[in-house]
């Protein structure tokens, strides 16, 4: 096996069969990215183009769970018993274990890659999840961020749903719109939290995969397609590339890569809202599969799909969200060894870097977002094979072989 230290760029022997695949660019959109950055970058390169591994990785695995909670975490009942937890603020302050994690539980490891969400920053639990990411990130894990922003305009949540205001939102943010200050003053927000909290101890920049306005070809979010927002590509592609520019260029923010993460099933193909080659690091899919409409073949399709465009345009390949839609993971119990590990391997998927998938989240007594296995759960046995196959990487992998 090959090894190698992505944290300080330290490359040995990292050919990985290059000559026999499409190349990917050998370097960030960003010139100016720092070391640290450009290791991630190469390190995520060569596991896509190695073939023969894949990291995983789950959003917030340590801030919300269904199975096992006690004090000092926040209870909720679910099915019955107080189990539901939450990691929150108070804990952080007194540098409490992050010892609950829904997957974690039934494998015995963490994930290789954490998310986590701009649209928290400023909000109540910002202590909490800074504090986990900074954990997950001192653990090795690589770290990503998506942004479920709320619509600029309106003020309204993400989801369009309900949001009578929202007809042009994006041109409206974008220069020349009457609520563009709105959103320069929002990424100034963001840039100055990047600045200041993505930082290791020492005060090193953090590298991490910024997903940013993922799903934009569906038509649920306000930054949507195909909706009462009646944004066209070319806004969503603006969107996107104002976003970049802005970060990158002039706020000044060196220790981000950027990925697009359109639906396998949006209301307009993919390949309509790609912003284009400088913009893009990574080129990932968000696919989740519904019991009875889209099974494996359908995600199968779609992995050979985002691999061809990835390689055609040299960029990385991801699945950079998945599970089964609704939370009707218990309907697909074999869902990570054939819905995903055996669709990867089936197809060019295994020229992709990680697949990720959503957290679980209480709702209600009765009622939750399961998008995750835990113990008990009829996914639990199937994810501690997939976790088993030798091809799939957790976080003892990572730091054992990509240290």
């Amino acid at each position: 096996m090959i090894h190698f230290q992505w944290r300080y760029l330290i490359l040995v022997n990292a050919v990985w069969l290059t000559s026999l695949l499409p190349d990917v660019t050998s370097q960030p959109i960003d010139t100016q990215a720092t070391v640290e950055t450009k290791a991630l970058y190469n390190m995520l390169r060569s596991v896509a183009q190695n073939q023969s591994r894949i990291l995983v990785g789950t959003h917030l695995p340590t801030m919300f769970g269904l199975y096992g909670g006690h004090p000092p975490y926040w209870t909720y009942e679910y099915q019955g018993k107080p189990q539901a937890w939450m990691f929150h603020p108070s804990m952080a302050h007194k540098d409490y274990p992050d010892e609950l994690c829904d997957p974690c539980l039934v494998v015995n490891d963490f994930p290789a890659i954490a998310g986590f969400d701009f649209a928290l920053v400023g909000d109540s639990t910002e202590d909490a999840w800074v504090y986990l990411m900074h954990t997950a990130h001192d653990r090795g894990a690589v770290i990503t961020f998506c942004f479920h922003s709320y619509n600029l305009v309106t003020n309204h949540g993400p989801w369009i749903s309900g949001d009578t205001g929202a007809y042009h939102s994006i041109r409206r943010i974008l220069p020349g719109g009457d609520h563009h200050r709105v959103f320069e003053a929002r990424l100034d927000q963001i840039a100055d939290f990047i600045k200041s909290k993505v930082v290791d101890k020492n005060g090193v920049p953090i590298p991490f995969i910024f997903r940013i306005w993922h799903e934009q070809n569906g038509n649920w979010f306000w930054w949507g397609y195909g909706n009462q927002a009646n944004n066209t590509v070319e806004d969503i592609k603006q969107l996107a590339q104002f976003t970049v520019t802005y970060l990158r260029d002039h706020k000044g923010l060196h220790n981000i890569l950027y990925a697009i993460s359109p639906d396998c099933g949006g209301s307009v193909d993919a390949e309509a809202v790609y912003p284009g080659n400088d913009y893009v690091d990574i080129i990932g899919t968000d696919c989740y599969l519904i019991p009875g409409t889209r099974n494996a073949t359908y995600m199968q399709y779609t992995l050979d799909k985002v691999v061809r465009q990835a390689e055609a345009n040299g960029k990385i390949a991801a699945i950079t969200e998945t599970s089964v839609a609704e939370s009707h993971l218990d309907q697909m119990p074999q869902f990570f060894t054939q819905g995903i590990l055996h669709s990867l391997t089936a197809t060019s998927g295994m020229r992709m870097a990680y697949v990720s998938t959503w957290n679980n989240h209480r709702t209600s007594d009765s009622d939750a977002d399961v998008f995750s296995p835990y113990p008990g759960h009829p996914t639990a046995p199937d994810y501690l094979e997939f976790y088993n196959d030798k091809r799939t990487v957790f976080l003892k992998d990572l730091k054992s072989n990509y240290p």
